[in-house]
């Protein structure tokens, strides 16, 4: 969007693949009217948090990314060490984020927060957070993309031996 001229803007899209057509079988999964909760948790066997600690902005030792779905805020973070997962997942509870929010949290908001050990992320969606989305949004923010780097940029206390 090029909200400088308000004309559209041509682009080339490439759609490369290494899995022929003919391969893919679709199938179409339909869920009962009334499905399960997602998964939502806080870390399970956390590891305590002990010794000193050292302030390090978050973003020091962790990577992220984050982005809109409608209202919702979708945010994940990953450690730049795979030896600071441990510390990661027992440090990013859902009560953990919304300290982070701070002043922005409303009680409106709802967190939802899982966990994919396989790549080492720790992920929440916080509904509502948004408004009712990107174009009714009266947020700074809209689409969501500079949040990471605002929870990033908070200062935390690292254990010293990660650091």
């Amino acid at each position: 969007m090029d909200f400088r001229t308000a004309i559209p803007l041509p682009f080339l899209a490439s759609y490369p693949a290494l899995i022929s057509q003919s391969s893919i079988h679709e199938k179409i999964n339909i869920t009962s009217p009334n499905p399960s909760p997602r998964d939502n948790y806080n870390p399970t066997n956390p590891q305590p948090l002990t010794g000193p600690t050292k302030l390090l902005r978050l973003g020091d030792i962790v990577l992220g990314r984050s982005d809109d779905k409608g209202g919702n805020l979708n945010v994940g973070f990953f450690p730049r060490n795979p030896a600071h997962w441990p510390w990661l997942r027992s440090f990013m509870t859902r009560e953990r984020m919304r300290e982070l929010i701070g002043e922005d949290w409303e009680e409106g908001f709802f967190i939802e927060r899982v966990e994919f050990e396989g790549i080492r992320a720790v992920h929440f969606v916080i509904y509502a957070i948004l408004g009712r989305g990107v174009s009714s949004s009266s947020r700074l923010d809209g689409f969501g993309k500079g949040f990471v780097d605002y929870v990033r940029d908070k200062v935390v206390g690292v254990p010293v031996g990660l650091v």
